[in-house]
């Protein structure tokens, strides 16, 4: 979403629609024309897949969690158990969960999350911590939204990726572009 605006200026009278979905058949759709997947591009055979950034993930919490809560900022992964913790649906042993992050083979309490966006709502509330999506927090940060809680971040072995059939428009590669452009260059806008 902080790239929304990126992808509206290179389209035409704003003809943009914005369809969320984890069914990739969506994309057999002859009204989309692009992807954001998280994966790798083998997954997609027969698709361009165009890297936009790594798969990275770190902790977040609101100014205010934070003001409560200092100990977040140690580096110690117990002091998470300290607070609410928010989670995007994930297998325990995935390095976006909060077991894997903390190192415990128990399963954590906390409201579970779908929706990365819906999670990161909350997370801004106030209402608990997350494991956020690099290329996808920069905004809440710089605008101090959220606060990043640790210097240290997780790779995961999959990546986002632009997503497109290998024929295409000129619009839709305008709009790859700027996208890739925008994490390269860090165009967005404070």
């Amino acid at each position: 979403m902080p790239r929304f605006d990126v992808v509206v200026s290179r389209v035409p009278n704003g003809q943009v629609m914005l369809l969320t979905s984890y069914d990739h058949r969506d994309f057999d759709q002859p009204d989309v024309a692009l992807s954001l997947r998280f994966g790798r591009p083998e997954d997609w055979p027969g698709l361009a897949a165009t890297k936009l950034f790594d798969g990275e993930w770190f902790p977040v919490c609101s100014p205010a969690l934070l003001a409560r809560h200092p100990a977040l900022m140690s580096e110690n992964p117990n002091a998470f158990l300290d607070v609410p913790l928010l989670h995007l649906t994930s297998q325990p042993a995935d390095i976006e969960s909060w077991e894997s992050w903390i190192g415990t083979k128990q399963k954590l309490d906390g409201p579970r999350f779908t929706n990365y966006l819906s999670m990161m709502h909350e997370t801004i509330a106030g209402r608990g911590a997350a494991l956020a999506w690099a290329g996808y927090v920069e905004e809440h940060l710089r605008r101090g939204r959220v606060v990043r809680l640790t210097a240290t971040s997780r790779l995961h072995h999959n990546s986002f990726y632009i997503v497109t059939r290998k024929m295409t428009s000129p619009i839709i590669r305008a709009v790859v572009k700027a996208l890739v452009d925008s994490v390269e260059h860090h165009t967005l806008q404070p």
